[in-house]
């Protein structure tokens, strides 16, 4: 994906912050969020999560009743992600997904900055933010399919690479990718039929805390 022009980069900004502003108006949304965990000041605000009431960009007319994720790196917003919150099987609906667009950028970047000595990789948004909250920096993929090399040289000064994975087909193979490539990564596997966002939600931010242990 190339990086975006200047004016681009204005209308990202733009369209991100309109879009959280009218999250915070949008009670269909707020519930949504809150039935995931991230109905908190430090997830919406922190990572300026929104909801597309109207569009403000003429691409992203197709998102609009989305809950928008923007991308948030030290230069500004790099891309913005939609994900679908109606009550339906995305994958059996031709031509939707639960998140669009697709993308080939980290989410998350300022972990780079935050971690110490240990960092934490997975997939999925949601799952880095809930990460996050409990003090975790977090790296995270759009896409369990994908991992660049590119990527693995923004992990070399870290001794410490924890791969979270959900326990499904797509989580092993995403952690063999990782650890293909990052061959100092440890893995952690997540229980049947959870990752950290239910976790977080179902047992709590301790529960969570015990299970990266």
């Amino acid at each position: 994906m190339a990086r975006p022009s200047s004016t681009q980069k204005r209308a990202l900004e733009e369209a991100a912050r309109t879009y959280h502003e009218s999250l915070l108006e949008n009670e269909r949304a707020a519930l949504y969020l809150d039935r995931r965990g991230l109905w908190t000041d430090e997830a919406v605000d922190g990572f300026r999560l929104g909801y597309v009431e109207e569009p403000i960009l003429d691409e992203h007319e197709h998102y609009r009743g989305r809950i928008s994720i923007p991308y948030l790196t030290p230069a500004g917003v790099s891309t913005i992600k939609f994900r679908c919150i109606k009550d339906h099987d995305c994958k059996g609906i031709d031509r939707h997904a639960k998140y669009l667009p697709g993308n080939d950028l980290l989410y998350n970047v300022q972990a780079l900055h935050d971690a110490d000595e240990r960092i934490y990789v997975l997939e999925g948004e949601f799952n880095a933010i809930v990460m996050e909250l409990i003090g975790c920096p977090t790296l995270a993929t759009g896409s369990a399919a994908k991992w660049y090399p590119h990527w693995t040289r923004l992990l070399e000064s870290y001794p410490e690479v924890v791969v979270v994975r959900d326990p499904d087909d797509a989580g092993k193979a995403f952690a063999k990718k990782v650890r293909d490539q990052v061959s100092w990564a440890r893995v952690i596997e997540m229980p049947e039929g959870e990752d950290p966002n239910s976790i977080y939600v179902n047992y709590g931010p301790d529960e969570l805390e015990n299970r990266l242990t």
